[in-house]
């Protein structure tokens, strides 16, 4: 019995896994674009992937201890610990002493009564972007807009998140996302999400929309895989610190959990102020988001090259491929 679990597991996990490669090899034969408006158009596919997520979710992670659950609760953990007035002044006070130096480098003096626009509520403004089967719907302090390109779930709302308009308004139309409203949310997650879009400048695009939509003083989640060591990967996540620190973002908590990486991003009182840092930063990166996989662009159907073999080796299917898995 437990084998044939297992086994159903496995084919639902490389039905995902193989889903997220062809979008990959896709966006390296026609680019990024076109390899991402041709997925999108693809409602089999799409539908396949929503009923395989659904299928797991369902039938198998709720079953067992397994990391999506950690994973979820490790973020409401985070935002519980985050909106307490004593932390956001603490780091408003933090904040504003960068400001207050900058500007004085500069000859000129800042207005300490700033109009904060974070304000602690019952309810939190959170946007749960790849979302699949609403995995946050239980948690009693999140007012939660789920929304997906493959929705799992009947509650959940269909949106291309890049490229959604941004406007004054939240605009819904048959469980379809028109438009986000600008400086709203307090909470943006994306677990699992970046490693679904193929290239980094998509996912540089989708954090940048983040920053948009998000209230100053609100957070961005952002949940990865990772099951090397702790320090392993520490170069690529200082790379997403810096490149975030650029677009107006300061890094708040970071963790390393088994298989994943759990960082919190503040949408800073200031662009200037997460910049700082970066323009102190010793070490030089570019301005994107890059994962492992961008470095494999062969496709798996050939068996000649060295990159192949490196595809296969990812693409291999293990459990812990399969308890990381995109919720999108």
């Amino acid at each position: 019995m437990e084998g044939d679990k297992f086994e159903e597991q496995k084919k639902l996990a490389t039905i995902i896994k193989s889903i997220h490669q062809e979008l990959r090899n896709s966006a390296v034969e026609l680019g990024a674009e076109k390899a991402w408006s041709s997925h999108l158009e693809d409602k089999e596919k799409l539908e396949l992937y929503a009923n395989s997520m659904r299928e797991l979710s369902e039938r198998h992670w709720k079953e067992r201890n397994s990391s999506a659950d950690d994973r979820i609760q490790w973020i409401i953990k985070s935002c519980d610990e985050y909106f307490q007035e004593e932390v956001l002044e603490n780091h408003r006070k933090k904040e504003m002493q960068i400001l207050e130096k900058l500007l004085s480098e500069e000859g000129h003096s800042i207005d300490m009564e700033v109009n904060f626009t974070m304000k602690i509520t019952d309810k939190l403004k959170v946007i749960d972007v790849g979302s699949s089967g609403n995995f946050f719907k239980d948690s009693s302090r999140f007012d939660i807009l789920p929304i997906d390109i493959a929705p799992s779930s009947d509650d959940v709302f269909f949106c291309d998140f890049l490229s959604v308009a941004l406007s004054s308004e939240l605009t819904v139309e048959s469980m379809k996302i028109r438009s986000l409203p600008k400086n709203h949310f307090d909470v943006a997650i994306f677990s699992m999400l970046l490693e679904y879009l193929p290239t980094s400048e998509m996912r540089v695009s989708c954090c940048e929309k983040a920053y948009e939509i998000l209230k100053t003083e609100g957070i961005l989640c952002i949940i990865t895989p990772d099951s090397n060591s702790q320090h392993k990967n520490a170069q690529q996540i200082k790379a997403w610190k810096w490149t975030l620190a650029k677009m107006g973002f300061k890094r708040v908590k970071v963790e390393k959990l088994t298989n994943l990486s759990c960082m919190v991003f503040r949408k800073a009182l200031s662009e200037q102020v997460s910049k700082r840092w970066a323009d102190f930063c010793k070490e030089t990166y570019a301005y994107q988001l890059e994962i492992p996989q961008d470095r494999l662009k062969v496709s798996l159907s050939d068996d000649t090259t060295h990159d192949t073999n490196l595809e296969k080796k990812d693409f291999e299917f293990n459990i812990h491929d399969m308890q990381e898995l995109p919720f999108q």
